[in-house]
């Protein structure tokens, strides 16, 4: 007769009759697997939600056409006109959009200003109210209603000028990651000469949608045209994927912190197992006394931890949907529905459960290996006399240098840097991890000696927490990886915001400009002197200049194309701190793209009224930003032909960190006028801002779950410790200690881990969160990233907050084992020492 059975009872009656012994076993499962799962839930729930806001424009419509090159002379009305005569086209329309501010006097919102769909088109619903049909009316989402305050009959400024009418509120979801639409009456934007690249055409067809795809296509060739001809279904589920493989490079970040929370779960579990099984000591004793061999009683231990982490690992999937629930509810994505991606929710699943059964496997075969005689008494304080190993030292070095080497490699390395400091951060992690035992005893006899004198409960803390150099150690590096993990993140976070917006400032030199509008005669258009002038007033901005320019021809022959050619002013200097006061003789400023000539190859101009100049193509930031070509004076005035005084307006803002309010007087100093474009680095700062305060606050609750992994290895530590010392507080309790006293010196042992996990953990963060912010800098930029080198930022009062609160969870830590040690009772406890 075997004891296989009869053992599996004995695991699910300690199940079922001990469950609170499990709690902290559970707790640490759950939130490892819950973190891994809330990575692809919450990733794959925001960016279904946003690629499904994205393409909402296109559900209506049967074909979507987008161009993507075409003639230079050739208008949005020319291609509207060749798609609507296309055969089988019953309806066409060019979608017509921009970003834009609406505001009342108290807030404001960026919504994305929409020309109205035809009623075929019309992707969203009214809640109530009309369409707009008049100048100056606007229909506005329920949402930017509810944030405004506002409702039909109310009045807000949009687009830059007051007095717009709200007609109607409309009802479709939206996402914080892309905001809202305004819906203005059609005609407002009145763009039909502008090139027609980059445009969306939505077409509906009256025949086979296949049919008039293919009609389509050669109707655009015959113009000249490039252009996307897809389905709407097509459209849809290119945008949903765009999105998807934006957010999915995110979610494979957050999954290798969680392959560390897990290694920080494994090891909180192995501690826990270990306090359960020291307090079933006897029991387990009592099992051999009767005729369970070791190996069945470590195939009972480890059926008890398949159940827990199952249990576990489920829980912990239910955690993570319904943490994606309240990301959803927060950024507005959850109206498109909860996205549960089942192959990455099972491979949660079966690492948690792996996880589990193998960080329990040494501690249940340590317990087997307990003398029968010596099972059955109680538990005594062990210390580790176990001395380092040479293979150890030198694997940890091994590994840590392999791991240096990889990392210094990746910081000029364009080629493969992510992955090869990846790698480097992997080697350096795994050999400090192995290593913990070499570190951490010495630093805590450090610290120890430090605060031993204080108080005579902080001098035996100070002994007592190096008692036992193998559990301290473990718990420490537990500890290390979650401080390192969340570190590593503010550290990256700050980094890359610092970096890109650095990138920003070099790429883009000029934070804000207007430019006229250049007819098909090629006349130019100045900005009108009332706009520049409020443009030069906006508080924010330190310094303005007006350009003059003219239309002249680039180029020989058949490659010959029109252009915009600036006169370079030597305040361009003032406005775009970096670039030259002035530019060489005879040099030409020119977009560093296809269709301009290259640098130091000739530039040959002509202008309207006179004859050939050549000049040295120099490519510049400039240049491609406001998308003209700019020369000095004398060549400017060599070239000839009539000049536009303010065709080109750049302005500089002072403090780029502030640009809600500076884009907000943009918008209104503009007024409205359609008769001029803008753009400016702005913008692209504040949307990128946007995007990254939010993805980085979502991250950080994530990860914040590591360290309460991590605080309930130390709980579960000092518990042991508690176990073990009994006879050892008893003594002290007799020798005079008072219950205060214990808790004050277990508060101190809990301190002391800490601080020094806190230490390791936070220069090993701040290292390899500027590291990853270098890698994949360097990675997307190549060699251009040493332009403007990886900034490295570090957000001290994100960081000071999480040692306090470190500082804090520790001292909550201590309390259970604290009142636990000091509500023995000395006679009690010499009692079962000598029993």
């Amino acid at each position: 007769m075997t004891m296989t059975n009869p053992m599996w009872s004995v695991a699910l009656r300690e199940l079922r009759y001990h469950r609170g012994r499990y709690i902290a076993t559970l707790l640490a499962i759950a939130i490892s697997v819950g973190f891994m799962a809330a990575a692809s839930i919450v990733t794959a729930t925001e960016g279904s939600a946003l690629g499904k806001q994205l393409s909402a424009k296109f559900t209506e419509a049967d074909i979507i056409v987008t161009v993507q090159n075409a003639p230079e002379d050739l208008t949005v009305k020319d291609v509207t006109a060749a798609i609507k005569s296309t055969p089988g086209i019953s309806s066409t329309q060019v979608l017509e959009d921009t970003m834009s501010v609406v505001e009342t006097s108290v807030k404001a919102q960026v919504v994305t200003a929409v020309e109205l769909p035809l009623p075929g088109f019309r992707w969203a619903s009214l809640l109530y109210g009309q369409w707009p049909e008049e100048p100056n009316q606007v229909a506005i989402s329920r949402q930017t209603a509810d944030a405004l305050k506002v409702g039909t009959g109310d009045e807000v400024t949009a687009l830059g000028t007051p007095g717009w009418l709200v007609v109607g509120i409309t009802a479709e979801g939206r996402n914080r990651l892309s905001g809202d639409n305004m819906y203005v009456a059609a005609g407002t934007f009145a763009r039909q000469d502008a090139s027609p690249m980059g445009f969306d055409w939505l077409v509906a067809s009256a025949d086979d949608v296949h049919v008039t795809q293919r009609a389509l296509r050669a109707a655009l060739a015959e113009l000249d045209v490039a252009a996307s001809v897809r389905t709407s279904h097509v459209a849809i589920d290119d945008a949903v994927k765009d999105a998807m493989k934006d957010v999915n490079a995110f979610k494979y970040i957050l999954w290798a912190f969680a392959g560390i929370a897990l290694v920080v779960g494994a090891i909180t579990v192995s501690n826990t197992f270990t306090i359960l099984l020291t307090q079933r000591r006897r029991q387990i004793g009592l099992l051999r006394c009767v005729g369970a061999t070791g190996s069945q009683v470590q195939r009972s231990v480890l059926g008890e931890a398949f159940v827990v982490g199952l249990l576990g690992s489920l829980f912990g999937v239910g955690l993570a949907a319904a943490l994606a629930a309240i990301v959803g509810l927060v950024t507005g994505s959850i109206a498109w529905g909860i996205s549960l991606p089942l192959r990455d929710v099972t491979i949660a699943v079966a690492l948690g459960l792996i996880i589990t059964v193998l960080a329990c496997a040494a501690p249940s075969r340590q317990a087997t290996k307990v003398p029968v005689l010596q099972a059955m008494q109680s538990a005594d304080v062990s210390v580790s006399t176990s001395r380092l190993s040479l293979v150890r030292i030198i694997a940890c070095s091994v590994l840590t240098l392999a791991g240096a080497t990889l990392c210094a490699l990746s910081i000029k390395n364009p080629g493969s840097s992510f992955m090869m400091a990846i790698m480097g951060a992997a080697l350096v992690s795994l050999g400090v991890l192995f290593g913990a035992r070499i570190f951490v005893p010495p630093l805590l006899k450090v610290l120890g000696g430090l605060t031993g004198h204080l108080r005579p409960s902080a001098g035996v803390a100070a002994k007592n927490v190096v008692r036992d150099p193998r559990r301290a150690s473990a718990t420490a590096t537990a500890l290390m990886l979650a401080i390192g993990l969340v570190v590593t993140l503010q550290v990256g976070a700050a980094s890359m915001q610092a970096t890109i917006n650095a990138q920003i400032a070099a790429a883009y030199p000029i934070d804000l400009w207007v430019r006229g509008t250049v007819d098909g005669a090629g006349q130019l258009s100045a900005v009108p002197n009332g706009v520049s002038s409020r443009l030069a007033d906006v508080p924010g901005v330190s310094a303005s200049v007006r350009l003059s320019c003219r239309e002249i021809t680039m180029g020989e022959g058949p490659t010959a194309k029109t252009r915009s050619l600036c006169r370079y002013d030597p305040s361009i200097a003032e406005v775009a701190p970096g670039q030259p006061s002035q530019l060489p003789d005879g040099a030409v400023l020119v977009p560093a793209r296809s269709g301009f000539p290259k640098a130091g190859t000739r530039a040959t101009m002509v202008g309207l009224d006179g004859a050939p100049v050549t000049g040295v193509a120099v490519t510049g930031k400039l240049a491609a930003q406001v998308g003209a070509v700019f020369v000095p004076p004398a060549l400017y005035d060599a070239i000839g032909g009539p000049s536009t005084d303010g065709f080109v307006v750049l302005l500089r803002v002072a403090d780029r960190d502030n640009i809600m309010p500076v884009m907000r007087a943009f918008d209104k100093a503009i007024g409205g006028d359609t008769s001029v474009f803008q753009g400016g680095a702005l913008s692209q700062k504040y949307a990128y801002d946007k995007i990254m305060s939010i993805l980085v606050s979502i991250t950080t609750g994530l990860l914040a779950v590591a360290v309460l992994i991590a605080l309930v290895g130390v709980s579960n530590t000092l518990t042991l410790s508690v176990i073990e010392r009994q006879k050892e507080s008893a003594i002290l309790r007799a020798l005079g200690f008072k219950r205060g006293q214990l808790r004050a010196m277990l508060l101190t042992e809990a301190l002391l881990l800490t601080l020094v996990s806190a230490l390791v953990g936070v220069a090993f963060g701040a290292f390899f969160g500027w590291l990853g912010t270098n890698a994949l800098t360097v990675q997307i930029d190549g060699p251009n990233a040493a332009s403007t080198g990886t900034i490295m930022a570090i957000d001290w009062g994100a960081t000071l907050g999480l040692l306090g609160v470190l500082v804090a969870a520790a001292a909550l830590a201590s309390l259970l084992p604290g009142r636990r040690a000091a509500q023995a009772s000395p006679v009690e406890a010499l009692a079962q020492d000598v029993s």
